[in-house]
């Protein structure tokens, strides 16, 4: 008995049968016995990454991995077209302190002795392990002492901000003594992008956001002066030039920062060009006119969605406030206008860096939606990428519902009048447990103070073999 929900496997002569790649999707797609432009080739998704030491296309790695599986769940039952996972561009900026690729411009008139000091001058960003657990520490108390958040959270989800602050004090403090070099990168990138200090940290901001706008328009065919980019420097999937349409903006933790700030400079700009054709439209061309005129509306409709994900922004605007572009009317209007469909906000309750957006300052109308019940409280923060029900939310407003018969609903998530009293279910079954580990943890600190023979006294006096005090000594 065949299970329809399962894929039947190609014979082995078929050939193409998988769309795995690029130059296999076909350019049309039967949706009813009617031919229609495949959405696959038209819709793309673009993934910012967080903090942490991501190379290269990780995140879309991942994300690709997720979309994968959740389309091989939902796609025997969705009764529409054959689709691929979208096509996705990783907007990574994580090598900002590599001056050479980073500033290819300025590496190459720079003469060898300039190259090698600025070089040294950029890995200087923020290499310090203690100040950036430090940094962290007092971050974590002002999340839950500032008079703000109290005023602005329940009082169920203060205290789940006290106890997990705790968790990730305890964590930090562990990496400090076992893995300084990871926390030193990790909470690196977030200090220097929250507090950059001097010219040459304010350049590195500047570049990571200039950076993450130019990826993105390269989906669209576009430069930051909304012109359209010469075809050997457009985008190229499979050896040729390809321009997107749509494009679904993905972003992850601190990624999710620093894309408020570039979309929010992107329609800026885009207010900017408008404002230059009714001034000093008349100086150009006809041709240039209908050009700049089609790229600013293809920047409005390219940036089809806007999806965080295990998103800071709250924290960041009522702890930095400064680092937040003020939100530019065009975005307002957009979130207004399209409901909260637009925006959507996936968050976990277990994820202290996550939480709903509900600064109306800064994001006037956004749908928080939040992910599965159960996960791993600090490591909920990286959990989402596996999320069936979170890729293929994303999938679906890719592609359209339309297409995509088979697509999640917001009702799918957990329920908003739900959450707070998951919180508190939670809180009283786990809290105990993570008291009693941590009293435990403290009673054998107690005990081997009590019993300095078993490792205080080895250990001091590897130490002083390892600064050489011994030897003085001797000599």
């Amino acid at each position: 008995m065949t299970d329809s929900s399962v894929q039947p496997r190609p014979h082995c002569y078929d050939s193409d049968y998988y769309q795995w790649a690029f130059q296999r999707i076909p350019v049309t797609v039967d949706r009813g016995g009617v031919e229609v432009p495949n959405p696959a080739r038209d819709s793309a998704v673009f993934v910012v990454h967080g903090m942490g030491q991501q190379g290269y296309p990780d995140t879309a790695v991942q994300l690709r991995d997720g979309f994968e599986a959740a389309l091989a769940e939902v796609q025997p039952q969705a009764g529409g077209p054959d689709l691929p996972t979208p096509y996705i561009l990783d907007g990574y900026w994580a090598n900002y302190d590599d001056f050479e690729h980073t500033f290819p411009e300025e590496w190459a008139w720079l003469s060898a002795g300039e190259r090698a000091f600025f070089t040294k001058l950029w890995q200087r960003r923020t290499r310090s392990a203690l100040r950036a657990a430090r940094w962290l520490a007092w971050q974590g108390w002002r999340l839950v002492a500032d008079a703000n958040v109290r005023e602005k959270t329940s009082r169920w989800r203060w205290f789940t901000y006290l106890w997990l602050v705790f968790l990730a004090w305890v964590g930090v403090a562990y990496l400090l003594v076992r893995h300084p070099a990871i926390l030193a990168d990790v909470l690196g990138d977030v200090r220097l992008y929250t507090q950059p200090n001097g010219q040459v940290q304010h350049v590195i901001v500047q570049r990571i956001e200039r950076h993450v706008g130019e990826v993105f328009l390269r989906l669209l065919g576009l430069n930051w002066d909304l012109r359209t980019l010469p075809a050997d420097q457009q985008l190229h999937i499979c050896g040729q030039p390809h321009r997107f349409r749509f494009v679904t903006w993905v972003a992850h933790s601190l990624g999710s920062v620093v894309s408020y700030n570039v979309i929010a400079d992107l329609l800026m700009r885009c207010e900017e060009k408008r404002q230059l054709l009714k001034v000093s439209g008349a100086a150009l061309s006809p041709e240039e006119r209908s050009e700049l005129e089609g790229n600013i509306q293809r920047v409005e409709q390219g940036l089809h969605r806007f999806i965080t994900i295990g998103s800071p922004l709250e924290k960041f605007a009522t702890l930095f406030p400064e680092v937040l572009r003020e939100c530019p009317a065009s975005l307002k209007q957009r979130c207004l206008d399209k409901g909260r469909r637009w925006w959507v906000n996936v968050f976990h309750i277990w994820d202290v860096v996550s939480g709903r957006l509900l600064d109306s300052k800064f994001f006037p109308r956004v749908e928080n939606l939040h992910s599965k019940l159960w996960r791993i409280p600090l490591l909920a923060h990286t959990s989402y990428w596996h999320d069936n029900l979170t890729c293929t939310y994303i999938v679906s407003r890719t592609y359209g519902r339309e297409i995509l018969t088979v697509t999640t609903k917001t009702r799918d998530f957990l329920p908003p009048d739900r959450v707070d009293a998951y919180r508190a279910l939670s809180l009283i079954v786990i809290a105990p447990l993570v008291i009693g580990v941590a009293c435990v943890l403290l009673y054998g600190v107690g005990w081997l103070a009590a019993h300095p023979d078993i490792i205080w006294k080895p250990v001091w006096g590897g130490l002083r073999t390892w600064l050489g005090i011994g030897a003085l000594t001797t000599s």
